[in-house]
């Protein structure tokens, strides 16, 4: 292997797969655990064995915008976007792609959710889409901290997944693992 091949931790995919299950998994880590290689590895391993659609959607710092944000968010799921960029008529525009795929399940990873603000339209479009997503809906929210938008009942009703930092963390043998792909001492890389 060379030296910038990648460690597969299939315990975390395996995490991951229930997504397709739960309506809301969150990915919280601070940067540098690998979350976006955990959604990018799980986004592989649907396409071998697929289990429904996977959008993606990668937020940047411009994305807090709920105009911009909201048109992405469109385009991920192939919705038609509304004529006003509303976070209402977005998240309708979205919610209703979802339907449309009905009964195929969807998926939409969305990293680095941390670029959208608590308390912005754009944080206020993300909990409109997750309060009415349809069954066949699933949102992965990616990102350093807690996602800008209300969990609590879902969380409540155990219908949230966390993959938290303790969990993302590499486990002694994934680190060993890790220095034998690099071809590093272990130590070094501890």
């Amino acid at each position: 292997m060379t030296g910038g091949a990648l460690l597969v931790r299939d315990r975390l995919l395996d995490r991951l797969r229930s997504r397709w299950v739960a309506p809301v998994t969150v990915v919280r880590a601070s940067a540098g655990y690998g979350k976006t290689t955990l959604l990018t590895q799980a986004r592989a391993d649907n396409a071998a064995a697929p289990l429904g659609v996977e959008a993606w959607l990668q937020c940047s710092p411009g994305m807090a915008v709920v105009s911009s944000f909201g048109a992405a968010l469109c385009d991920a799921v192939g919705a038609r976007r509304p004529g006003r960029g509303d976070p209402g008529d977005l998240a309708s525009a979205v919610v209703e792609a979802l339907w449309r795929r009905s009964p195929q399940q969807l998926t939409l990873p969305v990293d680095d959710v941390h670029e959208i603000p608590p308390g912005s339209d754009a944080a206020a479009l993300v909990a409109a889409i997750v309060a009415a997503l349809p069954d066949n809906g699933h949102v992965v929210l990616s990102g350093r901290g807690s996602p800008p938008v209300p969990l609590g009942r879902l969380e409540v009703e155990g219908r949230v997944v966390v993959l938290a930092e303790e969990e993302l963390a590499f486990t002694p043998a994934e680190l060993v693992e890790f220095a034998e792909l690099r071809r590093v001492a272990g130590t070094r890389v501890a």
